[in-house]
């Protein structure tokens, strides 16, 4: 753990200006909403064709590509895919979140040791769900239809294939993506803490749980790789580049020392080892 409290300025400047160059490129497209016109010259044909179209391009061919991939008939291919989007289907990624956790957390083999990694990263993943609800309210005008809606034509809906099963495949709001929004919050706050093979396992959890969405059509990939990806870029470089992190640390690791039931797993775990 640091102990020196300090506002890092250069990287918090440049990682947010980053996320607010991020999705300025991607607010240049007219895809994404009907009355963009009205808003001028931002919005002229030159940074439409040149800078927004970047992003529509990409979102067409990851969504024809993995949308385009389902069968046209039920098959084992789609049942996959209408299982993963099933929205009681999140919980395992948890599951994989909690695992990743319990092995970083009880590596020291000290009891102590366990509740402040534990607390910690609860810490940031809580920090993260409330800080994303706050950013979020600077893009509440924004309104986007998922692929599966925006080209119902041609879209291939698990939905209608296995009512039973309730897939998630589309969405009115689909932007930004917000299950990506903690599974990539997860993933940074584990490399920023542990060692690097628990970053990778997180980053490989990060992409099998957010490709259901993007095959399932139900999220664009700028959904994901703007949307969510800003959100983090500004969150966590307010947390990690100024004395915010020091006092979540010195929180979390306070709350998790007086959790008897809590106390009593770190126990059995470190015991365990």
């Amino acid at each position: 753990m640091e102990n020196k409290a300090e506002y890092k300025f250069a990287p918090l400047v440049l990682w947010c200006l980053a996320g607010i160059l991020l999705i300025v490129t991607w607010s240049m497209s007219s895809y994404w909403r009907p009355d963009v016109q009205d808003l001028g010259w931002w919005f002229s044909p030159l940074c439409s064709e040149y800078i927004g179209g970047f992003w529509q391009n990409i979102d067409n061919s990851v969504f024809f590509t993995l949308n385009g991939s389902l069968d046209q008939q039920k098959s084992t291919w789609n049942l996959i895919w209408a299982i993963a989007n099933y929205r009681a289907f999140d919980l395992l990624a948890a599951v994989f979140m909690c695992i990743i956790l319990g092995m970083y957390a009880r590596e020291n083999g000290d009891r102590d040791e366990f509740l402040r990694r534990v607390g910690i990263i609860l810490g940031c993943i809580v920090y993260i769900v409330i800080s994303s609800q706050l950013i979020k309210l600077f893009l509440r005008d924004i309104d986007r239809d998922s692929g599966t809606i925006m080209y119902k034509e041609t879209a291939l809906l698990l939905g209608e294939m296995y009512p039973v099963i309730d897939p998630k495949d589309h969405s009115s709001t689909s932007f930004p993506g917000d299950h990506a929004i903690i599974l990539i919050g997860f993933t940074i706050s584990i490399f920023r803490y542990a060692k690097f093979k628990y970053g990778i396992s997180a980053l490989i959890v990060t992409v099998v749980f957010a490709l259901p969405r993007l095959v399932g059509g139900a999220h664009w990939f700028s959904d994901i790789a703007v949307g969510a990806v800003f959100i983090i870029m500004i969150s966590m470089s307010i947390l990690f580049h100024t004395p915010l992190y020091l006092i979540l640390e010195k929180w979390t690791t306070a709350v998790m020392s007086k959790l008897p039931l809590v106390d009593w797993f770190a126990k059995i775990m470190v015991k365990s080892k």
